[in-house]
């Protein structure tokens, strides 16, 4: 995974940038544990932020409180 994690996260970026909630949502949620224990942190939170930002657009609550709780874990 490490060496395709650059890939898959602008991966989850392109989904995001080109309205693709469903990947923008469900790659963050995949990869939350790696990016939990490895990083890059920074990413991490921008990603799962965005996923936040676009579950609530697309009215999924939960997938936007999932997103704002693996956002929270790598914050911390």
């Amino acid at each position: 995974m490490a060496a395709e994690i650059d890939n898959l996260l602008a991966a989850s970026r392109q989904a995001a940038a080109h309205a693709r909630p469903d990947g923008a949502v469900a790659l963050p949620a995949a990869l939350a544990s790696y990016l939990y224990h490895r990083g890059p942190w920074p990413r991490a939170l921008e990603l799962h932020a965005t996923a936040a930002e676009l579950a609530g657009s697309r009215d999924d609550p939960g997938g936007r409180a999932a997103a704002w709780s693996r956002w929270g874990d790598c914050g911390s």
